[in-house]
């Protein structure tokens, strides 16, 4: 009630512009704006309103996010120059750099607030008469609480009675044990969120904005993963290998941000494009790296999207970038990065966009940056160092954990591809230590489904967060207790340098790190198999493409149902909404439905796939990239299978043309193009009691 009655009586106007600001006429705009302002603050029975705040709401001509631009001077907020001005400044604070002169600025609309005078300053202002500072560690009783201030804190008193608290001793400060690690974790996993979210803002592309297909992380100076945000798997765990990578490389410097995608470096594959950011101290120390991953929706290749269906040869997918610089001396190098993506032998076909979406990933970074190095001045190095040194434990115990559940357990286990490939894993977990080989796999696969060892043990990684059924991040500490074997083939292939000759790795890293997954879980035979695919779908011509996976059924395990519809594993994408796909693209979005009995039956059923269909309303260049087309995903102790995968063509003639897995097609006008995805498997016999497994053996 208190708060009610001293709130100010305000009223707030916006209206939306959508003008280019050379065009735009600021003073009618703001003056409409601020005569309506007053006129609804007035009819809340305020008699002398005044305008509190002008802000214009602007972002660069093509953009999606704002940026607001506050205005206290009623002249100011009338000139175009001074916004553009403003925003420019604004502009450089969140991205690091500022936009060319000519570079075209939108207006996208007017926020004006009106109101009664502002309320007496708070009873924490410095002129509020307050107390002398006192040290903690001390109690204060209250008449209904009683304040504990902590050593490392100092308290005083206002003449309110208000208490004001002041950390003093940062190094004095730090929990110790178990707790400071975990509010250490949510601390940087918070960082990587917020760094994911500026990503998503700033970005230009479909594929970042709406479909999120990025991740953030961060990486501490060792270049061991250390918490990463809820992201996509099959990026997070890779960014470890790719920072120690970069670093054998290259030499970072404070203010330098480095650009790689090439699979040899830590990469997935070529439209994953990864930035590194060092993170130094005020003394110069290094602290740690952040780092984001985003899929660039065209970055070249023989075929738009990136992915072409029958490459052989890594330069058939795209620019290969090995680490390069992208800021060095705290400057842009935007004209080495455009040549780079122009002078490939096949460039990308959308370097404004790709430009646009590093200039957002660089920005994250700096977010990142800028945080986790204060997070680093508040909680001291000594606390720093040691939290995260607890942290890595901690997951390192998880692991432990399970691992002692299942001493003794030795499984081998063979998933094959679609085309056969093979996919052999043994597990053996004995004395506190778990060993997975991959050595019966197939050799480097003669296509594009070769999987780089960053995407191997990134699966490796998922698969063992999976299984631990404790809340932990994905943290390289998890591998102290694993002794992975994975010898060269079409799992870890080796790369030459010469991406003439080096293997293509565009569908590796979607298709086989999932195919993977399925077969380390069988082994442990916790849960049955979902869809086992990520469902590529490419869309584009000669000036633009288009990339979304498609969601299917996840399997059953011990106790509950497979879920309809979602994107599982190493996945963790948002499909496009239609209203986006349809304004963007040249296609009309006819079905998007769940595939109804997809699922595989079982005590517990498995969950159903979807169908989706499109209809081109220009000339397209497609490929469709996906698994479990010859043979349903598996359940587990007598569930059966999910339904294959399906996809066909309907031309506009009435022809129908059936499409296999990985297809390479073309849409003209009118043609319909239909996918239906695999249901995830069932768990136990249909009839039978609800039995659940043995963690050891995995049998019921």
């Amino acid at each position: 009630a208190d708060g009610l009655a001293a709130a100010r009586h305000q009223r707030t106007i916006e209206r939306s512009v959508l003008q280019p600001l050379a065009n735009a006429s600021l003073r009618d705009i703001m003056d409409s704006a601020e005569r309506e302002a007053i006129d609804a603050t007035r009819g809340a029975e305020v008699a002398n309103p005044r305008i509190l705040r002008r802000q214009w709401r602007c972002r660069r001509l093509g953009g999606e996010a704002t940026i607001d631009l506050e205005f206290d001077d009623a002249a100011a907020a009338r000139s175009s120059e001074s916004v553009a001005d403003a925003f420019h400044r604004a502009f450089d604070a969140i991205h690091g750099y500022r936009l060319t002169s000519g570079s075209p600025i939108e207006v996208a609309g007017v926020r004006v607030f009106a109101g009664d005078v502002p309320p007496e300053s708070s009873s924490l202002d410095p002129g509020d008469d307050p107390g002398a500072w006192s040290p903690g560690p001390t109690t204060i009783a209250n008449d209904t609480s009683t304040l504990v201030v902590d050593r490392g804190w100092r308290w005083r008193r206002h003449r309110s009675g208000d208490l004001e608290l002041q950390r003093s001793d940062p190094e004095g400060v730090a929990i110790s044990g178990p707790a400071a690690s975990e509010i250490l974790a949510c601390r940087l996993e918070s960082i990587a969120s917020d760094m994911g979210e500026q990503l998503r803002r700033t970005a230009s592309s479909v594929n970042v904005r709406e479909r999120l297909d990025y991740s953030c992380g961060i990486v501490d100076a060792r270049g061991n993963l250390v918490v990463n945000a809820p992201h996509v798997p099959v990026h997070l765990g890779a960014m470890g290998d790719c920072v120690r990578s970069v670093v054998d490389a290259l030499t970072l410097d404070p203010g330098d941000v480095v650009l790689v995608n090439h699979p040899a470096f830590g990469g997935s594959h070529l439209p994953d494009l990864t930035l590194v950011s060092p993170v130094h101290d005020d003394g110069g120390g290094l602290v740690g790296y952040v780092v984001n991953r985003a899929h660039h929706a065209e970055i070249g290749g023989t075929r738009p999207g990136s992915m072409p269906p029958d490459a052989s040869r890594l330069e058939e997918e795209g620019v290969v970038l090995p680490p390069c610089h992208l800021v060095r001396d705290h400057r842009f190098q935007w004209a080495d990065i455009e040549r780079r993506l122009r002078k490939a032998r096949y460039p990308s076909r959308a370097v404004e966009e790709n430009l646009a979406d590093l200039a957002a990933q660089a920005a994250a970074n700096r977010l990142g940056c800028d945080r986790l190095r204060e997070l680093h001045r508040i909680v001291g190095p000594r606390g720093f160092a040691k939290d995260l040194d607890v942290l890595r434990h901690r997951c390192r115990h998880a692991i432990e954990r399970f691992v002692h559940g299942i001493d003794g357990l030795r499984e081998r286990v063979v998933e094959r591809l679609d085309d056969g490939w093979e996919i052999s894993a043994e597990i053996r977990a004995r004395s506190g230590r778990i060993g997975i080989d991959l050595s019966g796999s197939g050799p480097r696969h003669p296509g594009n489904l070769n999987a780089p060892f960053a995407v191997v043990r990134a699966a490796v990684l998922y698969v063992l967060r999976v299984v631990a059924g404790e809340s932990i991040p994905l943290n390289d500490g998890v591998f102290d207790i694993v002794d992975l074997r994975c010898p060269p083939g079409f799992l870890a292939p080796t790369f030459t340098g010469d991406p003439a000759r080096d293997p293509a790795v565009a569908v590796g890293n979607t298709e086989t790190s999932q195919r993977l997954v399925d077969t380390l879980l069988r082994a442990f035979g916790v849960v049955a198999c979902s869809q086992g695919t990520m469902n590529n779908l490419l869309l584009g011509d000669e000036s633009h493409g288009f990339y979304e996976t498609i969601c299917g059924g996840s399997g059953a395990g011990p106790g509950f149902a497979g879920c309809a519809a979602v994107h599982t594993h190493m996945t963790n994408t948002r499909i496009t909404d239609p209203e986006i796909l349809e304004l963007r693209y040249p296609v009309r979005v006819d079905r998007f439905a769940i595939r109804t009995g997809s699922g595989g039956a079982g005590r517990w059923r498995g969950g159903d796939g979807v169908c989706r269909a499109f209809t081109a309303t220009a000339p397209l260049v497609g490929s469709l990239l996906g698994q479990h087309r010859t043979h349903g995903p598996y359940g587990l102790h007598g569930g059966a299978a999910g339904a294959t995968a399906r996809a066909s063509i309907v031309r506009a003639d009435g022809e129908r043309v059936a499409l296999s897995g990985m297809a390479a097609f073309d849409l003209d006008v009118g043609d319909r193009l239909l996918v239906e995805t695999p249901g995830g498997g069932g768990w136990g016999e249909p009839d039978s009691p609800d039995l659940r497994p043995d963690r050891r053996t995995g049998t019921a």
